[in-house]
């Protein structure tokens, strides 16, 4: 059965509801974000990515895009390979570290993150939301992310 056919008013398990609402949620907004992308012929995990590169303060890498993302190493390189080929970033491999590759955004990739922002209706469709409200399922958004990652971390152990 498909997690997205089941209607959340016949289920009385509030967390329950919760996961399949914040899942559905999820999978239709990278919908709708890789609809407005595919004009540019990026998607929206290239997207998030080319975000990473353009705004973090520390050197990009395989490892981190790995951490952004919440997937493996190889899947990491994968798309990092595929959006090398597409002109969008380059993977840099400094002397003397065969393991450590680098990621640079380019020109190309640059123009197509901000065209994207251009032309981001999704924000739109947010701003129905009180700030006051949004600030507070932030809050509560962060605090179960923690609380997931932390369960996770342990999982490992």
């Amino acid at each position: 059965m498909n997690i997205l056919s089941i209607p959340e008013n016949n289920i009385s398990n509030d967390y329950l509801k919760l996961r399949i609402i914040i899942r559905q949620l999820s999978l239709l907004i990278t919908k709708a974000r890789d609809r407005e992308l595919s004009d540019i012929g990026i998607t929206s995990v290239q997207s998030a990515v080319l975000f990473h590169l353009l705004h973090t303060e520390q050197k990009a890498t395989i490892g981190s895009i790995a951490e952004l993302m919440f997937i493996e190493s190889h899947g990491a390189s994968g798309l990092a390979k595929r959006m090398e080929e597409q002109g969008l970033i380059r993977i840099l491999k400094p002397k003397g570290h065969r393991n450590r590759k680098y990621l640079k955004i380019t020109a190309k990739g640059k123009r197509c993150y901000e065209l994207g922002e251009e032309n981001d209706k999704i924000e739109n469709l947010f701003s129905i939301i009180p700030p006051e409200q949004c600030h507070e399922i932030i809050k509560s958004f962060q605090a179960l992310r923690a609380m997931i990652l932390q369960y996770l971390s342990t999982e490992k152990q």
